[in-house]
């Protein structure tokens, strides 16, 4: 609640209102952003590590078994499981709308 609270102040002959998590999200941005700005002007940007590595290591091997799961499952399966969760999305939302009518008739 205490983020939705909203400022207003005068700007150029002008109220201006602003809401606290506007604020804090553009001081986020903005700091990301000069920090980017440095790491570049120092030619820091793409400095890589060993963490680095090791992680791009970890996450290659953990997409190989990940795909080999994948391949090891015929294309039907998929199939009828991406069929299953399309039409349990669509009937929730059916469901949810006709509800909604409901409601907003009474």
């Amino acid at each position: 609640m205490a983020l939705n609270k909203t400022i207003e102040y005068p700007l150029a002959g002008k109220r201006v209102k602003i809401v606290v998590s506007e604020i804090i999200s553009g001081l986020t941005f903005l700091a990301m952003g000069i920090t980017i700005l440095y790491l570049a002007s120092t030619n820091r940007l793409f400095v890589h590590s060993a963490y680095q590595t090791s992680v791009n290591i970890y996450l290659t091997k953990t997409l190989q078994s990940v795909s080999g799961f994948i391949r090891a499952v015929p294309e039907v399966v998929w199939i009828l499981l991406l069929i299953t969760i399309i039409g349990s999305v669509a009937w929730s939302a059916i469901r949810q709308f006709i509800k909604d009518n409901r409601n907003y008739k009474k």
